[in-house]
């Protein structure tokens, strides 16, 4: 059932923001306020004459508009003044407040009535730094002054998403966001790509730019769009994904979307004519109203004024829009500005324009100016000056003066008149698109306190060809109608009579033009039962009619890219992701639609098996870049990401595009297809590309807000559940190392002495990898998923095959050389390895592999110079590496050998003292290397010398024993021979002897021998003779 009690409460969330308004009266007591009383447009004060009364007005449930509440004069005198010019004067519009309480005083508005904070300009500073940023060229001078500037904007986001946020925190931070745009606008830019274009090609393209895509006329307007030039891309089909209907220029939508502007009202309309009235209607003692719950301050006196307006009736059809039913014509009302406004009016109850309501001169006008014991003065008594309460005068306004619902208007309003006449238009729309409709209605007459009791008018939408009724979108209270009701407005008072009823259609798919019919329905229950009428039963000049908006929503298009190393579309059967490797998921977002949306959009994406996020992409209300945008969530078990993200420019026409990314690394042991997905979803927006009010904040922002809920961004194409999608190939399983045979450091392979033999490494073929993949039944399903989505058809066994396929195997190998710069690498062919254009040999199931000429090997194994050894590992396609295998540098030890083993030699004088070299001399080594020896070169031979020369004094008597060893050209030495020196006593000779003198120290006398002749076989002596 339906609560006046609760009526009230919601529209007090629509009371933020308003100011107090001043509205001058026509002696009308109280029916301006039944005419206003349901008017959602209500200003702070209530303006009435001698006649007093309270109002509680009822409101559409769907409006959030607060309508003027306007004073009733007690003493009108109304005369027609045909002929008669009255100077038209633009009314200065003002912010509006609906609550009663705040009409007459705005200091006293109530806590709940206080402007919500408006975060617009916060919205629009942290788009301009974003762009700013963007744009920036990035150098060591400026880059600390970037860096603050995207801390000072990941505050100013936090900010924006902060509920309790104040208005003074907003404004600082704006300022400091403006300060800071400032700085990075002066910088450096990046310099763009400029494509040269010659002088015909540039006017070939400005004409072009100059043509309706519609109907490829000229735009009037000296050359140029009159309102804007089409942006690029309007009318064009989307890059990636579905088109959305809702998109500028395609199909029946207009390039800017607006198919109906609210501000354009019914045309312009020409009331200079002969056809026109002029009228005017005067209040002699004109009162603020105060209500009667707040009887401090007492309703402010504010003396005479006279109201005036113009008058033409239109017949048949206005604007388009056909009039028909009990009459074939309207009367469209100009009001202008009030004439003989009392000088000492008081401040703040400036008059505005209005037309007096008296239902065409029916109504008598009743005084009450004595105040009485019940009725202190007159403006505060229930019922004025007539004992049934109905208010039978009231000034309008002009519909169109405030901007907190339509920026500018032509200053004008049409009356249906009568019940029964009514009004249509047929627009052409696409199917299944989002229609966003305004309709301005209101009325004269309603009883006091309860505006709504007025005139209702009735607002129908269905489709042209069929007749069928179009149902309103079912909004997040789960509310929708096929028929609107819309009585006037007001809240405790008279407004000016004007509300919005702002509602969405879903057009059917089958619908391709509408039909908006906004009908007199009746006179309501207060004129039909209450009102004094003298004789005239029925309204006769109300129902009003201030304008239809009609404009196509919010659209998205979006495109996908998988970068790495800041290479664009990295992804793709021929494009393989290796161990290890990072990328990153980039998603370019552009508002393509009729109106921008409020706050940011949210995102939701599949993370696929096979990478693996950063830990700041799964913590909730973390800031990330590229963006930069701000995680909402992770679900692990789903892989699940969830994330907000600024639309970035307001007004979608200027072809703002922003851009985020989501890195990523790929996963160990993977082998496979990763299919990043995609969707969106957008929040509706307030105003259309013209300006127009589409929806009110209260009706978007608030938590109970009817449109508070997000919405799919797809839902208005052909494919509401596609979602945009990015595969890439992974592989991260490295090849099996392969096995390496040691070579010697004069690079040939075994010991054979052989002189000459080639220079080759004995490497294993390597083994080819497992061609399974890591999830088969995974993949079967992504490829069905993706099919459904992307609209092809594939088979599901013939496309793991295709994915075995692409990534494929082995691939090549790579041989890398202690001592050179550039490794060997042998690449796998369908029939076997090369190296260049050269196969490679496979002896007894290796490969042979040639070691370049040249070629300098050092000895080394795991021990000795590890980091010297031949480094051999093998590749697959996707960049894999195996673990290496290692070749040792072998270098066999020379051997050396001495001829004679024992030297024997006479004690010495000191000059004939022997050396090293006088050892190596008489005990005649020889020294083999098999590296040396094989090689056939000279130069490298093995070296022989005294390693240990045993403290060798041949002038002193004793044995000596002396190490010779053998160098190879390696530097690698021999396992050291032992040559033994004996050195002899000097003996005295007896020639009568001929004993064998082998022991010089026998007493023994022996034969005289000659110098250096031998003594034993086999070993020499030097022997000084001493004769006695």
């Amino acid at each position: 059932m339906y609560s006046r009690i609760k009526k009230y409460h919601g529209q007090k969330v629509q009371r933020f923001s308003i100011r107090k308004y001043s509205f001058g009266a026509a002696s009308v007591a109280i029916a301006a306020l039944m005419m206003f009383g349901g008017g959602a447009t209500a200003k702070a004060d209530t303006i009435q004459g001698n006649d007093a009364r309270t109002s509680s007005n009822l409101s559409n449930q769907q409006s959030s508009p607060s309508q003027e509440n306007l004073n009733h004069e007690e003493n009108v005198s109304s005369s027609d003044a045909k002929g008669k010019e009255i100077p038209s004067k633009d009314p200065v519009s003002k912010p509006v407040v609906t609550s009663a309480e705040a009409l007459v005083n705005e200091d006293r508005v109530a806590p709940e009535n206080i402007a919500k904070v408006d975060f617009s300009k916060l919205s629009e500073a942290i788009s301009r730094i974003q762009s700013a940023i963007d744009k920036v060229e990035i150098s060591n001078k400026t880059s600390k002054t970037i860096e603050d500037a995207k801390a000072a904007l990941l505050e100013a986001q936090a900010l924006s998403a902060n509920d309790k946020a104040t208005q003074a925190e907003v404004d600082k931070t704006v300022a400091r966001l403006g300060e800071k745009a400032f700085v990075i606008e002066s910088m450096p830019k990046v310099s763009p790509a400029v494509e040269d274009k010659s002088e015909t090609e540039a006017k070939v393209e400005k004409t072009n730019k100059n043509q309706d895509p519609r109907n490829g006329k000229a735009i009037p307007g000296k050359g140029e769009s009159g309102f804007r030039a089409t942006p690029t891309g309007v009318g064009e089909q989307a890059a990636e994904g579905p088109t959305s209907n809702n998109k500028r220029g395609v199909g029946a939508n207009p390039v800017d979307n607006v198919i109906s502007s609210l501000k354009n009202q019914f045309g312009d309309i020409d009331f200079n004519t002969p056809d026109v009235e002029t009228k005017s209607a005067t209040v002699e003692n004109q009162y603020s109203r105060n209500n009667a719950s707040s009887p401090n301050p007492a309703p402010v006196k504010l003396g005479k004024i006279t109201y005036n307006w113009k008058e033409k009736r239109i017949e048949n059809e206005i604007d388009g829009w056909k009039i028909e039913g009990t009459n074939n014509y309207v009367t469209a009302i100009k009001p202008e500005a009030p004439t003989e406004v009392a000088a000492d009016r008081p401040a703040g109850f400036e008059p505005k324009p209005s037309k007096v309501y008296d239902n065409n001169g029916s109504i008598d006008r009743q005084y009450n100016d004595t105040p009485t014991p019940d009725n202190p003065l007159a403006p505060n008594k229930a019922n004025q000056n007539y004992a049934n309460g109905v208010n039978y005068s009231s000034v309008p306004g002009i519909p169109l003066n405030n901007a907190e619902h339509s920026a500018v208007g032509k200053g004008y309003y049409i009356q249906l008149n009568k019940k029964g006449t009514q009004i249509s238009k047929e627009f052409n729309v696409n199917p299944n698109s989002r229609l966003y409709l305004s309709a301005l209605t209101g009325g004269a007459y309603g009883n006091m306190g309860t505006a709504g009791t007025g005139e209702k008018v009735e607002i129908t939408v269905t489709d042209a060809d069929t007749g069928e009724v179009l149902t309103t979108l079912k909004d997040a209270n789960n509310n929708s109608e096929t028929t609107h009701v819309s009585t006037p407005y007001g809240d405790g008072g008279n407004g000016n009579g004007f509300g919005f009823w702002r509602t969405i259609i879903n057009t059917p798919n089958t619908t391709k033009k509408i039909k908006i019919t906004i009908k007199a329905l009746e006179d309501g229950p207060a004129f039909k039962k209450t009102y004094p009428v003298n004789g005239k039963s029925e309204i006769e000049d109300g129902y009003f009619v201030g304008g239809v908006n009609l404009a196509v929503g919010a659209a998205l298009e979006m495109t996908t890219d998988v970068v790495r190393n800041k290479a664009t579309s990295s992804y793709g059967e021929d494009t393989l992701y290796k161990d290890k490797e990072s990328g990153q998921l980039r998603v370019t977002v552009k508002n393509v639609g009729g109106l921008p949306t409020y706050g940011a959009y949210e995102y939701t994406i599949k993370i696929p098996e096979g990478v693996e996020l950063k830990d700041s992409l799964k913590k909730a209300n973390e800031w990330n870049w590229p963006g930069p945008f701000q995680v909402v969530s992770y679900d692990e078990a789903t892989r699940t990401l969830r994330l907000k993200f600024n639309a970035g420019d307001s007004d979608p026409a200027k072809n703002g595009t922003r851009t985020f990314g989501i890195d990523f690394t790929t996963a160990k042991n993977f082998k496979g297809t990763a299919t990043f997905k995609v969707t969106a979803e957008i929040k509706e927006g307030f105003t259309d590309l013209q300006g127009n009010r589409v929806l009110e904040n209260t009706g978007v922002v608030n938590p109970n807000s009817p449109y508070r809920n997000t919405f799919n961004a797809l839902g208005n194409t052909d494919n509401p559940d596609y979602y945009y999608n990015k595969t890439i190939y992974i592989d991260t399983i490295k090849p099996v190392t392969p096995t390496v045979e040691p070579v010697h450091t004069d690079s040939i392979n075994g010991e054979k002495t052989d002189k000459n033999q080639p220079t080759e490494l004995l490497i294993s073929v390597p083994t080819e990898k497992d061609t399974n993949l890591t999830d088969v039944p995974r993949e079967k399903q992504d490829i069905a998923d993706n099919d459904r989505n992307n609209g092809t058809d594939r088979d599901a066994d013939t496309e793991v095959d295709n994915i075995k396929e692409a990534i494929g195997g082995v691939t090549s190998m790579k041989v890398t050389l202690p001592n050179s710069k550039t490794p060997i690498t042998l690449n796998k062919k369908e029939d076997g390895w090369y190296i260049g254009e050269t196969k490679v040999e496979v002896r007894d199931g290796k490969l042979v592999v040639p070691v370049p000429k040249g070629t300098d090997l050092t000895e080394a194994n795991e021990t000795t110079n590890p980091d010297k050894r031949i480094k051999v590992t093998v590749l697959d396609k996707a960049g894999n590496e195996s673990d290496p295998a290692y070749a040792n540098v072998l270098n066999e030890a020379p051997t050396v050998a001495v001829e004679k083993k024992d030297l024997y030699v006479y004690k010495t004088k000191e000059a004939d003292k022997w050396n090293n070299d006088k050892v190596l001399e008489k005990a005649k080594p020889s020294a083999t290397d098999l590296e040396d020896d094989r090689d056939g070169v000279d130069s490298t031979k093995p070296t022989v010398a005294v390693s240990d020369a045993g403290n060798l004094d041949t002038t002193k008597v004793g044995d000596y024993t002396v190490k010779v060893q053998s160098t190879d050209s390696e530097g690698k030495k021999s396992t050291e021979t032992t040559v033994n020196v004996h050195v002899l006593d000097l003996i005295k000779v007896d020639p009568t002897v001929t004993t064998d003198p082998t022991d010089p120290s026998t007493t023994s006398p022996v034969s005289p021998k000659a110098p250096d002749t031998p003594v034993k076989p086999g070993d020499e002596i030097s022997v000084n003779i001493q004769l006695e």
